[in-house]
């Protein structure tokens, strides 16, 4: 009995050890099941963090990306308006210089009281401009017409100086328009506004007139010198004087006069026709070789005058204003 007791009691302490020991391995098994579901979880979110930090960055860098192309893509746009301007604004001076500046102040004091104006009429300004010129290629739809190689005789040829002048006004105006409603950019949230435009001021309109008045003044300067060459080669020839004054000889371009002796040499006055203006040179020979100075004349007798030289036109310095334009 005792030992039928004591057997049952080992059987039984037996799978009591089974048991726990089963239990144990589920427990280990589960515990390892869970470390790898965690492992797996803190891969997964770090893997899901990290891709959402790179999107959020691309989106950001494209973002800066597309707000650069724009950017820049306005900034050639501009650059492309003020070289047809450029262009333009060239032909008109060959063509007419005084038309040119006389239209300049216009549209200068036009731009002055524009800027008076309120933003939304500025900016109702500018809508009408790009109504009448939806794409910027419009501004070039005469002369130019898009075309890569043309030069400016045969791209202006069919264009009247008022068709040229109505679309400089307005590149100019649209530009200025752009410059002045870049500090608007914030409220009108676009970026057709950026800062990329040049307006129009006064020392544009100072350096215009000195300017024009200098390229007249150089033409009379190639004009004299043009005299001068017909002068000594009627002398050459050994015409007379035509008799249209004391001393005097006249072409279909010049009218050339005797004037007076100066030290070592005379003075001839020139009357150049086609550009109304007189102007005179000096030949003074002190001893073997010739010196000659070229003047604009400030009367029609060539008393008085101005020297006349060759320079830079690119940098003439507007002395009314203390401002040098290059």
């Amino acid at each position: 009995m005792d030992r039928l007791f004591s057997f049952n009691y080992d059987k039984f302490s037996n799978l009591d050890l089974k048991n726990k020991t089963v239990e144990l391995r589920e427990i280990s098994v589960m515990l390892i099941n869970i470390y790898l579901i965690a492992v797996f979880l803190i891969i997964f979110s770090t893997t899901l963090i990290s891709l959402y930090l790179k999107l959020r960055n691309s989106k950001k860098e494209s973002s800066l990306l597309q707000k650069r192309i724009n950017d820049q893509t306005v900034t050639d746009n501009s650059l492309f308006c003020r070289v047809l301007a450029r262009e333009y604004a060239n032909e008109l001076i060959r063509r007419d210089s005084a038309f040119y500046l006389n239209s300049f102040h216009r549209l200068f004091q036009e731009w002055e009281d524009l800027k008076s104006k309120d933003t939304e009429f500025k900016i109702d300004t500018l809508g009408a401009i790009s109504n009448d010129y939806e794409h910027y290629q419009d501004f070039s739809k005469i002369g130019y017409r898009n075309r890569a190689h043309i030069v400016n005789s045969d791209a202006f040829h069919h264009s009247s100086d008022e068709e040229l002048w109505e679309i400089y006004r307005a590149i100019r105006l649209y530009l200025a328009l752009r410059d002045d409603l870049g500090s608007y950019e914030s409220s009108v949230h676009s970026h057709r506004y950026i800062k990329t435009g040049i307006s129009i001021y006064r020392e544009e309109l100072n350096h215009l007139e000195i300017y024009l008045i200098t390229l007249k003044e150089m033409e009379l300067l190639e004009s004299l010198k043009e005299a001068r060459k017909a002068f000594n080669l009627l002398k050459t020839l050994g015409a007379d004087y035509n008799g249209n004054g004391p001393r005097s000889y006249s072409t279909e371009k010049f009218h050339i006069s005797y004037i007076k002796e100066v030290p070592f040499g005379d003075r001839m006055g020139v009357y150049v026709k086609d550009i109304d203006l007189h102007g005179y040179w000096e030949d003074c020979t002190p001893e073997n070789v010739t010196f000659t100075h070229y003047y604009v004349s400030d009367d029609p007798q060539y008393q008085n005058g101005r020297e006349l030289s060759e320079f830079d036109l690119l940098d003439i310095e507007d002395s009314q204003n203390g401002v040098t334009i290059r």
